[in-house]
């Protein structure tokens, strides 16, 4: 499915998953015997420009993580967070008690006072 310029696809076979993991440093590629089983989803998601940014795993309908490089939440990209949620309704999933979705988070997290080195 495409939405403007982002695109959410399917991986075409557990080499690309193994790829997309290494390329964004993620344990991704361990999924590929789980999806191939049907336990469980993973959908890959490209920028304007094609470059691969988030993996989503998708599960009974719902929407279980979201990760960009490094295993990095996605609420940290809070355009690619809106990104998913469009495409997340329009395709019937969803995305509520996401732990990688959590308005607000990143304010929170910003506030948190500094300790200074002692």
């Amino acid at each position: 499915m495409q939405l403007g310029s982002i695109k959410f696809y399917l991986p075409e076979n557990s080499d690309v998953l193994q790829n997309v993991g290494k390329k964004l440093h993620n344990c991704v590629g361990t999924y590929a015997d789980k999806v191939f089983e049907g336990e469980t989803n993973i959908v890959l998601m490209t920028d304007e420009l094609g470059k691969l940014k988030v993996c989503i795993e998708v599960k009974g309908g719902k929407l279980i993580q979201a990760k960009m490089f490094g295993n990095k939440p996605v609420y940290y990209e809070p355009k690619l967070q809106s990104e998913i949620i469009k495409w997340a309704k329009k395709a019937g999933i969803i995305v509520t008690d996401c732990p990688d979705f959590c308005v607000g988070k990143i304010e929170v997290l910003q506030n948190i006072p500094q300790r200074e080195a002692v």
